[in-house]
């Protein structure tokens, strides 16, 4: 069982289609600016939910395909779950912990080098340290998981409460189970939802680290950005998108700022 570039591709490809649903709903999120009670507030629970479902299924694709064999071909994007994996009697939770992710990850061959899929993560998060009403792209950090691991778990269990929350119409139940971990939720949409900023920086978050993860397996198989796989649109980084992206021209999803 060895993962292939080819199939390596299909994953990212498949990555990147899913994103876009997330960034679609942020898309026509901003179609008309509101205030107050607002139809659109019920898009932001699943933009946040679509953004998790993306991150989700590029690992399950991703373990699908470096378990592909003759015998037993893997067939494609969408096609496989991650099985259960015990270290130590312990169960582990590589969608939402990132240090049992590097464990899962090692044991499905994924991983071989010498650096963890964790080393090559950087993104601008959110800091629950800090509360404001409204916790724009301008408030965020920029945070290396080398040097702040935590502030990566921190977002991570908070992004899986989010998300339980709109898969279930749990988001009271979720939202509280979140507080812990220095995230609130709080919104004016006058309902039990998500605020908009909230799936913002949910939605910034997996696209970053879709985007980490693919240049680290990458980078530890040896393969070369843009001839072995295409990686995320990088447009879609930027505080305005090019006019050359077809399907977001112009859009500042991240408030004017940029990710990169």
């Amino acid at each position: 069982m060895t993962l292939t570039p080819d199939l390596f591709s299909r994953a990212c490809e498949s990555a990147r289609a899913n994103l876009k649903v997330a960034l679609d709903l942020l898309a026509i999120h901003g179609e008309k600016a509101v205030s107050g009670p607002q139809h659109r507030s019920s898009l932001n629970p699943f933009t946040a939910l679509a953004a998790a479902g993306a991150w989700e299924r590029f690992l399950a694709d991703v373990v699908g395909a470096a378990q592909n064999t003759a015998a037993k071909p893997w067939p494609g994007p969408g096609h496989f779950e991650l099985p259960e994996r015990k270290v130590n009697g312990k169960t582990l939770s590589p969608k939402w912990i990132p240090s049992d992710l590097n464990t899962y990850l090692r044991g499905e061959g994924v991983i071989t080098g010498i650096a963890d899929l964790t080393d090559f993560w950087e993104a601008w998060l959110q800091d629950p340290a800090v509360v404001k009403p409204v916790m724009d792209p301008r408030d965020w950090d920029y945070v290396r998981y080398p040097q702040t691991p935590s502030r990566f778990e921190q977002a991570l269990k908070n992004a899986q409460y989010m998300r339980n929350g709109a898969a279930h119409f749990a988001l009271p139940q979720n939202a509280i189970k979140s507080i812990p971990y220095g995230y609130i939720w709080e919104g004016d949409a006058g309902s039990d939802t998500i605020q908009h900023w909230a799936a913002l920086a949910v939605t910034s978050l997996f696209l970053q680290l879709i985007d980490c993860s693919i240049a680290a397996i990458a980078k530890d198989h040896g393969w070369t950005r843009n001839t072995d796989y295409r990686p995320i649109p990088p447009g879609w980084f930027k505080a305005t998108v090019p006019a050359s992206d077809k399907r977001y021209p112009g859009l500042q999803f991240w408030k004017g700022e940029p990710l990169r």
